[in-house]
């Protein structure tokens, strides 16, 4: 997965992909290694913000025109 975002060449992706290997990391770390203080707090955040990078990448960002009611 790293490697397809990268050859996206897009940082959002790039940078998705890289805190989701970071999230895996730190599980197969606190699993097989030693565990590490808080790192719940840690998988969650990296994981979730890999998944915001991702999601906001791939949707297309349009801005809602204006809505007037009433035109004078």
């Amino acid at each position: 997965m790293m490697l397809l975002a990268l050859l996206q060449r897009s940082s959002l992706f790039a940078l998705g992909a890289v805190l989701f290997v970071f999230s895996d990391l730190i599980i197969a770390w606190n699993m097989f290694v030693e565990p590490i203080p808080n790192a719940g707090i840690i998988l969650l955040s990296t994981y979730f913000a890999a998944q915001w990078l991702l999601f906001i990448r791939a949707t297309p960002y349009r801005i809602a025109h204006p809505v007037h009611l009433m035109r004078f």
